[in-house]
């Protein structure tokens, strides 16, 4: 048997019922990774899931344990722990205490080894083939009553030491009937956690998935708001989560809450990014991030001015998560772009001219304030876009408008507010939306 190599496929109505209702948008790696499970189940198979932080790799095993438990297999989850990252077997450990009514059935000098390694017995001199074999020979004695499932979580965060026991199982599942699952985090700007085999990207929700995941949440979605809320996101379904989170006037603005900054978790894995990159790298990303010409030229003298050299970009660059496209220099990734502008280094603050670029703070009252003139949903939209320091570009990919569509509403706006300009709509916020107090 070659391992299981995982393609997209039809998804499978018996599985997606198995999964639970909690499930949305992911029919066809739910497929894919209940194939895997089935192979498992009849001659041994291993198959890995990954993603960036909060795309659903934890929810995705949750629903493959269900799958396999109604299916009739044994399931032993085990996962990595941040804070126990150090602490060698950790994970292991786990594993050996859910199979301990086996353990006995294994040969003595593998046990021996294995209680040794998981602090059970005392013992002097780790014996990491035979700790390693052990764990083989445990596997697949559990699974000669019935098959077994071997679902593995947060891999970037396991011990070294599990983390080779596993790899070495995985490896030499031929002929048992073991499925093992692996699940890693992508963490942004790092390379992919050394796996078994070639895994299967994880991403993000598309629209329709959006709109099932908001109606999960109690919130019914046009077409529209699930494109915006897509291209917000990137489809992240924990970023998804927190932008339908009402805000303190129990309102529901996507563009507001996210221009508050990212939910903690979010916030946490991007910040590990963040503060890798050198100082002159962060603040050449919040330049890209803020800037309302995004052309190279523009970008090229914004840094110049700030002397910061183009190559800063570089790091941000080969992660992928600044693109050049057509003479512009993007952020690729929402989340990054919201992160840049809530993380924004006090030179790019001080040096930005005082009128675009919005705070985070004003933006969300801008998008909540009461209005003297109705504006149509659109129209709220584009202004809440733009006092967020949206250039029209970024207006027009967030929203999928065309840039004469967004001057257009642009103008309205202007017009029923009564302003001219970008700056104007700074100082409307600041005098009509923003009590005095605060």
């Amino acid at each position: 048997m070659s391992l299981v190599q995982l393609r997209d496929g039809p998804g499978t109505g018996t599985a997606a019922r198995a999964a639970g209702e909690g499930v949305v948008g992911r029919a066809e790696p739910l497929a894919a990774l209940t194939s895997a499970l089935r192979s498992g189940a009849r001659t041994g198979a291993v198959a890995a899931l990954t993603g960036d932080p909060g795309i659903g790799r934890t929810t995705m095993l949750a629903a493959l344990a269900r799958v396999a438990s109604s299916g009739g297999m044994r399931v032993v989850r085990v996962a990595g722990f941040d804070d126990e990252s150090e602490l060698r077997y950790a994970v292991l450990s786990t594993l050996v205490a859910q199979l301990d009514d086996v353990l006995p059935e294994i040969p003595a000098h593998q046990r021996h080894a294995i209680e040794v390694a998981c602090a059970r017995r005392r013992g002097t001199g780790e014996q990491t083939m035979a700790v390693c074999a052990g764990t083989l020979s445990l596997v697949r004695r559990a699974s000669a009553t019935r098959p077994l499932a071997v679902l593995v979580d947060d891999l970037h965060w396991s011990d070294a030491e599990s983390a080779r026991v596993l790899r070495f199982v995985a490896h030499r599942l031929v002929g048992s009937r073991v499925a093992m699952l692996i699940a890693a985090r992508r963490e942004p700007g790092s390379p992919t956690t050394r796996l078994p085999v070639d895994p299967l990207p994880l991403g993000g929700l598309d629209e329709y998935g959006c709109r099932r995941l908001a109606a999960l949440l109690g919130h019914e979605l046009t077409s529209d708001d699930a494109t915006a809320l897509k291209a917000i996101t990137g489809g992240n379904p924990l970023a998804v989560r927190w932008c339908l989170r009402a805000g303190s006037d129990g309102t529901i603005d996507p563009l507001a809450r996210i221009a508050e900054g990212l939910p903690e978790s979010l916030d946490r894995a991007w910040g590990r990014l963040w503060s890798r990159w050198e100082e002159s790298t962060r603040i050449a990303v919040t330049v890209v991030a803020t800037a309302h010409d995004p052309t190279e030229e523009s970008v090229t003298t914004a840094l110049r001015r700030l002397g910061v050299p183009m190559a800063a970009l570089t790091p941000a660059e080969a992660a992928g998560l600044v693109v050049r496209r057509q003479n512009a220099i993007l952020v690729e990734h929402p989340l990054l772009r919201s992160l840049a502008r809530a993380r924004m280094p006090a030179v790019v603050r001080e040096a930005a001219p005082p009128t675009p670029v919005m705070a985070p703070r004003i933006a969300v009252h801008v998008a909540a304030a009461p209005l003297p003139v109705p504006l149509t949903r659109q129209e709220r939209r584009v202004m809440n876009a733009m006092a967020q320091g949206m250039t029209n570009i970024e207006i027009g990919r967030t929203l999928f408008l065309s840039p004469k569509t967004v001057e257009a509403h642009l103008t309205r706006v202007y017009r029923k507010l009564g302003i001219r300009s970008r700056t104007e709509l700074v100082r409307f916020a600041l005098t009509s939306a923003l009590d005095p107090a605060s």
